[in-house]
């Protein structure tokens, strides 16, 4: 009795272990993602943490493709990081399943049985269980998009980006064209009269006094 309370506890640890591995890889990896973003919008450390930290995810993954997309790096590359990008986004799911769905250790004890919950129309809590060796493969799938960030991040330090697709977006937007567009009339300081004293709704309008009509006396005919 007391080597199969101690076995499983063994199983328990390792259990937490391996989810715990896999989510500090995963996010020394978005840690690689936030310098990305950070080295394309030329942010310090301090606004690069700010930004980051209001934005969910997939919004981030979302900003670094488009990022990406306006770069001026060579097409083969741009394509290239853009589909590890997209690959990313769809992977989001796993990091999910370790940070929010329960779980414990396999019978073995090699391993975790997550219990994923699905609600959409119809209530299932399928298991999906991970192995050691599952657990090791996926970890350097995450490390790759690590390596590939931080890539990226090294590229986007030293690119330019294509502003010509927003040339009439610019354009519309631009002084010029405001000023051009619409008919402004804009007195000097000596223009302006004194605006009159504004009066309470409550007070009434003043009266002038008038002196009294001198009346002229008609002529008898």
């Amino acid at each position: 009795m007391i080597h199969q309370i101690r076995r499983e506890k063994v199983y328990q640890r390792r259990a937490y272990a391996l989810v715990g591995e896999f989510l500090h890889t995963w996010s020394n990896m978005e840690l690689c993602l936030h310098d990305a973003i950070g080295a394309a919008l030329k942010l310090d450390s301090l606004m690069q943490f700010i930004l980051c930290a209001n934005i969910q995810l997939r919004d981030k993954l979302n900003l670094l493709r488009t990022i990406v997309d306006v770069s001026d790096i060579p097409k083969g590359m741009r394509e290239h990081f853009a589909k590890g990008l997209k690959e990313l986004t769809d992977y989001s799911p796993v990091r999910n399943m370790m940070a929010h769905d329960p779980f414990e250790p396999n019978p073995n004890g090699d391993g975790v049985i997550f219990s994923a919950v699905k609600a959409k129309g119809k209530f299932d809590l399928p298991p999906i269980e991970w192995n050691i060796q599952k657990f090791q493969d996926e970890q350097k799938i995450v490390a790759e998009y690590a390596k590939d960030l931080i890539r990226l991040r090294d590229k986007l330090r030293t690119t330019s980006f294509d502003r010509s697709r927003i040339t009439r977006l610019i354009t519309i937007l631009s002084p010029v064209t405001i000023h051009s567009s619409a008919v402004l009339t804009i007195s000097s300081p000596q223009d302006r009269q004194p605006l009159a004293p504004q009066r309470s709704a409550t007070q009434k309008p003043s009266r002038r006094k008038r002196g009294k009509r001198t009346q002229v006396p008609q002529r008898k005919v």
